[in-house]
């Protein structure tokens, strides 16, 4: 059997970096702080909603290091990352000029 291979991707960055570079590729500035759910919460809210109750599933990836690496891909196939303000820049809403 061979292994699992991750698509190519960027550089491991926290999310709340990510907010604050998709608002300022457009200009903006992060209306809130980005924080952090706890788990007690997400318990909570899962009871009602089953889409919540599932991210239990992948909790870990928020609450500690989780760095995936793509090398074996860009070698393999010679795929690359969209850099990242590139990514920003997509990401963000577009504004209405109204």
């Amino acid at each position: 059997m061979g292994e699992a291979e991750a698509r190519s991707q960027q550089p491991a960055a926290h999310a709340k970096g990510g907010v604050a570079d998709v608002c300022r590729s457009v200009g903006a500035t992060p209306g809130r702080p980005v924080k952090e759910v706890l788990p007690a919460m997400l318990r909570m809210a899962g009871v009602f909603a089953p889409a919540i109750r599932e991210l239990r599933e992948i909790d870990y990836q928020f609450t500690r290091p989780f760095v995936m690496d793509s090398s074996a891909v860009t070698k393999s196939f010679g795929l690359t990352p969209t850099p990242w303000d590139e990514v920003c820049r997509r990401t963000a809403p577009r504004r209405s000029s109204a």
